[in-house]
């Protein structure tokens, strides 16, 4: 099955949406992953509006497209696992049965990230459950091949530095397939090829 990254599905109008399901169906893929931004969709107070999920689910299945939904991206002021649970159930409540579901999307940068690998780790094990119960496999979201850096209260994780903690944390069997972008920058945050990169996948054992 040949796959395509289209992050901003649920921003895009009915008809734009429509045209560009149909371009990706077109140039012959099969997979669409996209992104089910917990925080763009919900409000200051936590209330999240479904349409623009709903909009796109009946979009890709119009052109036989299969979803890869990534949960969470970024969260609202008001937030939790409870609530980050919920906000789960609802979307898989909407596309229904899956191969996959993505939690976040690189979570070890602070630009994405819900907190520390343990904070994640109370996230993923709010959305796993939900995700399984569908009959879909849960993919831990890919991490970002970035060194650690801290500026002040901002903090990237690398990967190794990521999973270590995780697994720490007491990880143990909340996800099924383990996501990893293999573009990689240096240690002073330059752009690399990934077989050089520092951080890159042959340093993850999990």
């Amino acid at each position: 099955m040949l796959g395509v990254n289209q992050s901003n599905l649920c921003q895009l109008g009915a008809a734009d949406l429509d045209r560009v399901c149909g371009d990706m169906a077109g140039y012959g893929f099969a997979s669409v992953r996209f992104a089910v931004d917990w925080g763009y969709l919900a409000s200051f107070a936590g209330t999240v509006n479904y349409e623009p999920v709903e909009r796109v689910a009946g979009a890709l299945g119009k052109h036989g497209l299969t979803p890869l939904p990534v949960l969470g991206i970024h969260h609202p002021f008001v937030h939790s696992p409870k609530a980050f649970g919920v906000f789960t159930t609802r979307v898989v409540g909407i596309f229904g049965s899956l191969p996959a579901y993505e939690v976040w999307n690189e979570p070890n940068l602070w630009a994405f990230g819900i907190g520390t690998p343990k904070q994640f780790l109370t996230y993923l094990r709010a959305a796993s459950p939900v995700i399984r119960a569908a009959g879909a496999a849960v993919i831990h979201g890919g991490l970002a091949a970035y060194p650690d850096h801290r500026v002040l209260w901002l903090r990237n994780y690398s990967p190794t530095t990521w999973l270590n903690e995780l697994y720490a944390a007491g990880e143990n069997g909340d996800y099924d397939l383990f996501g990893y972008h293999p573009y990689s920058i240096t240690p002073a945050e330059k752009w690399t090829d990934p077989n050089d990169a520092p951080y890159g996948i042959d340093q993850i054992t999990l």
